[in-house]
This record gives structure tokens, C-alpha cells and sequence, in this order.
């Protein structure tokens, strides 16, 4: 019965303040291609609602400049451009959908460096 208690209280005090339940803090990792390709190691990445965050290994190998782009649902976010070798992350706070990440680099999305991300 304490534990009953306990929770009507709980439920009872973020009714009262308006408080909503927490959302999830998801990071995702991405990786570009290491031989140069214009290309992610993945075309497809999951998310759950709240903030995403991607973060992106450009290879020492890959010899070319790279980012990482969130777009979708009126949002859009970049990362700093980084050289082969670095690391770069973007955060967004999202809702269920689709979304497209893509490099923003040159003419690398149109090349096919892109892929979903899907939030559910």
C-alpha cells in the first residue's frame, strides 16, 4: 500500500507542475567512407523521440573533408566540417517522423553520401 501511496503521490505532483515524462537521449555513430568513397557506412539509422545526436568518424584514409546534416520537419542542423581523420557530432531535439541526414559538403549528397533517419 506505501508503494501504492507513493506513486499517486509522484503522479499527483507532476500533474501538478506540468512536468512531462523525460525523453530519450539517443547517440548514433556514422562513419564515412575510408577509401574516398562518397559514401556512409550506413544508409539507414533508428532513433526515439527527444535528442539525437550523430556523430561522425571521418578515417584517416578517406583523404576528403566531410560533415554530417539533419533535415526534416522544418529542422535543420549541421556539424562543423572536419578533415580525414577528425570526429564531428550534430544534436537536434526530434519528434516521430523521417528525417534525411546527408553530407553538406560540395556536391557530396547529390554523389549519394545520405541516408534516413527514422524516429519512432
Amino acid at each position: 500500500m506505501k508503494r501504492l501511496a507513493l506513486c499517486a503521490l509522484t503522479a499527483a505532483a507532476v500533474a501538478a507542475t506540468g512536468a512531462t515524462a523525460v525523453q530519450a537521449k539517443t547517440t548514433l555513430k556514422l562513419r564515412a567512407d575510408g577509401k574516398g568513397a562518397l559514401k556512409f557506412n550506413k544508409e539507414t539509422l533508428r532513433a526515439r523521440p527527444g535528442t539525437v545526436t550523430i556523430r561522425l568518424t571521418n578515417p584517416s584514409t578517406s583523404g576528403k573533408p566531410h560533415a554530417v546534416e539533419i533535415e526534416g520537419k522544418g529542422q535543420e542542423k549541421r556539424s562543423k566540417v572536419i578533415d580525414s581523420g577528425g570526429t564531428a557530432t550534430v544534436s537536434i531535439k526530434l519528434v516521430k517522423g523521417t528525417y534525411e541526414f546527408y553530407c553538406p559538403v560540395g556536391n557530396h549528397k547529390a554523389a549519394g553520401m545520405e541516408g534516413k533517419l527514422i524516429v519512432k
